[in-house]
């Protein structure tokens, strides 16, 4: 069940928990330590043990490893507090109705993790930009494999153009059974969020700050509302974190992580749903873009044009929101 810290399966997410908070893990690091730590049976509580588990696992590092990533200094003050911070986090989470899933779990979102179904460019490895923990809030299920996802995104301020695209856009997904991604941003994430649940649909919220907070404030009762409707919040950070610029761009990328496709409303060159758009290209996802050409003479839509023209975004407008669901 989601949540429960119970037996090996909790055991194993709560040691990776206490990696993150680790200076100086990787995730090639981590993943090793997973697979040995997964062959033993104490429990990080275990004080001693954890210590001389990554004593152990540091000398045999040092002396066989061939990698050029670095072992986490391992130092007794530094094992207690990324312990005691991990513990923090589990209780912070239980106070908000909140978990956490790993990489190596089955809750992990399929679209992420499965390496076979992302094919990313620029010679990034899937490994190396895979959330390691993520933040839950609500119904995990949307994330299953057999549910398609689309995510609805572009600028904050957007035009009602197409803010009333995105609800029927949205609205549509629901209906052909895709949940449907966003942001919980203003304007055109909203529309999406929107348009999914007056069609009694389910959306996923990618949200750049903790899974307690709400960004932007004005939409905490969007975000009430879509977990109380079968949805899910998302997070890669740490409870109590405030919104950055740079988790801003990490929200951008799960976003396109877990998306079969991506609809951009109204976006301008170089503002965030950019970020999504041009990762979700590397992955090798289908790019929508809303037609530029339907926009007034003051809407800045010049992001739709550059994916139509640069990244082989696919043109759609009002009229026939249809062919982006008719594959």
């Amino acid at each position: 069940m989601i949540g429960s810290n119970d037996g090996a399966y909790g055991r194993i997410n709560r040691f990776v928990l206490f990696l993150k908070m680790l200076n100086g893990s990787s995730n090639y690091v981590i993943q090793q330590l997973v697979l040995r730590f997964s062959a033993g049976e104490f429990d990080i509580c275990d004080r001693k043990a954890l210590y001389d588990f990554m004593k152990e696992a540091e000398a045999d590092w040092k002396e066989g490893s061939k990698s050029a990533c670095a072992f986490p200094m391992v130092v007794r003050a530094g094992i207690n507090a990324a312990l005691e911070k991990c513990l923090e986090c589990e209780e912070m989470l239980r106070k908000t109705n909140a978990t956490y899933c790993t990489r190596f779990d089955d809750v992990y979102p399929w679209r992420i993790k499965n390496c076979e179904y992302l094919s990313v460019g620029g010679g990034r490895k899937v490994s190396d930009i895979m959330p390691v923990v993520l933040y839950l809030k609500g119904d995990a299920a949307v994330l299953d494999h057999s549910v398609r996802s689309c995510a609805v995104i572009g600028t904050r301020k957007c035009s009602g153009h197409a803010f009333e695209v995105g609800r029927k856009v949205s609205g549509l997904a629901a209906s052909k059974g895709y949940s449907v991604v966003g942001g919980l941003a203003l304007g055109c994430d909203t529309a999406g969020h929107e348009g999914c649940l007056r069609a009694k649909g389910r959306t996923i919220a990618v949200v750049a700050t903790g899974i307690d907070r709400t960004y932007p404030p004005q939409n905490e009762d969007l975000a009430e509302r879509i977990v109380a409707s079968g949805g899910l919040l998302v997070s890669e950070q740490f409870p109590g974190t405030p919104a950055s610029a740079f988790s801003f761009v990490s929200r951008d990328r799960i976003q396109a992580m877990l998306s079969d496709k991506i609809v951009v409303l109204q976006t301008s060159s170089g503002r965030g749903a950019m970020h999504a758009a041009k990762d979700a290209h590397c992955f090798g996802k289908k790019i929508y873009a809303l037609d530029p050409k339907t926009f007034g003479p003051y809407d800045d839509a010049s992001g739709n044009s550059e994916l139509i023209e640069r990244y082989g975004a696919v043109e759609f407008s009002a009229d026939d929101t249809s062919r982006i669901f008719d594959d």
